[in-house]
């Protein structure tokens, strides 16, 4: 089978075309297209496609399957320029939002010093703590790799379990804070499942549906994935309004803020998970379709 480099040179030739005025056609440099054309680099997929329209192909005649699926490993998830800008905007507004939570929550720390003489520190405040400074970190891995063009799917999926794997942390948290002899021993076991147990299944289907190889495992399991993620994210919303209004909380407008800060974060990072898996899952689909042609 002829490489992708021997195969663009001649229909490019065939076209009477330049590889100026191809680059031209595709906004590169007439550089990027001789690399192409030598086999030291190979373009990502949008870029297979504008050329296979220029030059009246098809992608199966410009690249074979396994060809295909190396470069779609190796290339980011979003190509798309303005796909990654507002990928970048997204994980941005997740780093403000955690950023703004700690914050919050340093302020609650400091008021409660100087109302009572103590910070009020309690195990699962301190673990909440700790997962958003996860998530910030996490946000600022997104930020940093997509700016590079390095978000390939690896990339993704080992960044985007890294919030699910840190649940964890709550439930030791939590396990810790209720198990005392006054307090229901059902409400410590039942946190298992939903601290320990999903979060863990979760982690790890989500890297391998961004590291599988040579196949494609449901999308719609992720999809199950970000909607159970924003559920519990609603429930603690509508379980915030409930207690402001059932308890006559302190301060009702602080603890609703927060409640939406909070709410944000998670459900852009659903949200960005579950568009990341969507491009994912059409292109390994593409070049699984290719190789079965081949």
């Amino acid at each position: 089978m002829i490489e992708f480099g021997e195969k663009l040179k001649q229909l490019r030739e065939e076209k009477g075309m330049t590889q100026q005025s191809l680059a031209g056609l595709l906004y590169v440099t007439r550089q990027a297209v001789s690399r192409w054309e030598c086999g030291a680099r190979y373009p990502d997929l949008l870029t297979t496609k504008k050329i296979a329209k220029i030059l009246d192909a098809t992608i199966d005649e410009l690249v074979s399957g396994e060809k295909l699926k190396e470069n779609i490993e190796k290339e980011p998830v979003l190509t798309q320029k303005n796909e990654n800008v507002i990928q970048i905007v997204m994980y941005t507004v997740i780093a403000a939002t955690n950023i703004l939570m700690l914050f919050f929550t340093i302020f609650a720390y400091f008021d409660a010093y100087i109302q009572f003489s103590d910070p009020g520190f309690t195990i699962l405040g301190v673990s909440a703590d700790l997962e958003r400074i996860v998530t910030l970190f996490v946000a600022l891995a997104g930020i940093y790799f997509s700016a590079k063009d390095k978000m390939t799917a690896r990339v993704t999926g080992s960044i985007m379990c890294v919030p699910y794997i840190f649940e964890i942390i709550g439930l030791f948290a939590f396990i810790a804070y209720f198990c005392r002899p006054d307090l229901s021993g059902e409400l410590v076991k039942s946190s298992w499942v939903f601290g320990l147990v999903i979060p863990i299944l979760i982690s790890i289907y989500i890297l391998l549906f961004f590291f599988q190889k040579e196949r494609r495992l449901p999308y719609w399991i992720i999809v199950l994935i970000c909607l159970y993620s924003i559920g519990l994210q609603v429930r603690f919303v509508v379980n915030q309004l409930i207690s402001i209004y059932t308890y006559g909380l302190a301060d009702p407008v602080f603890v609703f803020i927060t409640a939406i800060v909070s709410t944000t974060s998670t459900v852009l990072m659903a949200c960005l998970l579950g568009y990341q898996a969507y491009k994912w899952d059409e292109k390994k689909k593409i070049a699984i379709d290719k190789r079965s042609v081949d």
